[in-house]
């Protein structure tokens, strides 16, 4: 018989191959089933290895694996982020549509740190997540937001929610 862990590395093979061989994916949505079981490292991948992605669902993914990667990645992107941009290499593509709803786990910080790459959203649906009105104010002015779910954010403030809208 096979274990948890077996499965869940072998699930992670599987997924990462495909990835490998689809390199002009536009659309990705990940199950909480699937995406809780993944290791930090293909979520990297997922975040720099799709140059073409446009819809990324993650929503429901309580993994602390998500957060390291996210972690890993935009400070990484802080500290080199004049590199990065002189060999035009993005750290985070050309995401239009953005679901991390009921993502409980993603500290407000990684919101802050995540939201300033995001210059072609146009959908963030970040229902039940810990996002903070100071990463809402850092969605570049250059994207399109048309959609925005803020349903049942822990982290905004309602005070500060009526400043953002005014």
């Amino acid at each position: 018989t096979t274990t948890e862990e077996e499965t869940a590395g072998g699930l992670a093979s599987d997924l990462e191959a495909c990835i490998d061989r689809t390199p002009l994916l536009q659309h990705l949505l990940i199950s909480p089933k699937i995406s809780n079981l993944l290791p930090t490292r293909l979520f990297e991948k997922l975040f720099t290895a799709l140059a073409y992605l446009k819809t990324l669902s993650l929503e429901n993914c309580t993994t602390p694996n998500l957060t390291s990667a996210l972690t890993h990645l935009l400070e990484d992107q802080t500290e080199t982020e004049i590199e990065t941009t002189s060999s035009n290499k993005k750290i985070i593509p050309s995401i239009t549509l953005l679901n991390l709803s009921h993502c409980t786990t993603l500290p407000s910080s990684i919101f802050e740190l995540l939201t300033p790459h995001l210059a072609d959203l146009q959908v963030l649906n970040v229902e039940r997540t810990q996002i903070s009105c100071a990463a809402l104010k850092k969605i570049p002015r250059c994207a399109r937001v048309t959609h925005l779910n803020l349903n049942r954010c822990a982290g905004l403030e309602e005070e500060e929610e009526e400043e953002l809208f005014k």
